[in-house]
């Protein structure tokens, strides 16, 4: 069964069934072709990155099950924060969704709260992959990104 398709000249095409099969079959395949990017490049981003060399202790622990760790500590005093979370990644872009965090303190050694803090704002942070680098910004500095640990 042949349908008509006008266009925007007003002339008209004829589509049969076939055509509109292969249509379909490549959607699905470009579907397909989208995810399996997408998982896959994201087996390539886990791991341990480590911050910028600062007072602060920066270490960025992305892991398997898509949750990440988030370490910001002061060297000196100990006292910080651990984030926790969830992170996705597409198109070369990590987001961060912080779920909760504890508080660290302690001089020498960092002391943590048994109980985290829930975070009753949806806090996102973003994250380039530039030569397995992590920037916050387009930079390709390694003073201003996380390194990947090896």
């Amino acid at each position: 069964m042949r349908k008509i398709i006008f266009t925007k000249r007003s002339t008209y095409k004829q589509v049969s069934g076939n055509a509109k099969k292969n249509m379909r079959r490549l959607s699905i395949i470009s579907i397909l072709l989208l995810i399996s990017t997408a998982i896959f490049g994201q087996k390539e981003i886990e791991g341990i990155y480590i911050g910028p060399y600062t007072m602060l202790r920066n270490n960025l622990i992305l892991k398997r099950n898509y949750t990440f760790v988030f370490v910001r500590n002061n060297w000196e005093s100990g006292n910080g924060k651990i984030y926790y979370g969830k992170w996705t990644y597409n198109c070369d872009t990590l987001t961060l969704n912080y779920k909760s965090y504890r508080r660290t303190s302690g001089i020498c050694k960092s002391r943590t709260i048994k109980h985290p803090f829930k975070i009753k704002e949806i806090d996102m942070e973003k994250f380039l992959l530039i030569n397995n680098m992590l920037c916050r910004k387009k930079t390709d500095k390694p003073d201003e990104c996380y390194i990947k640990e090896k």
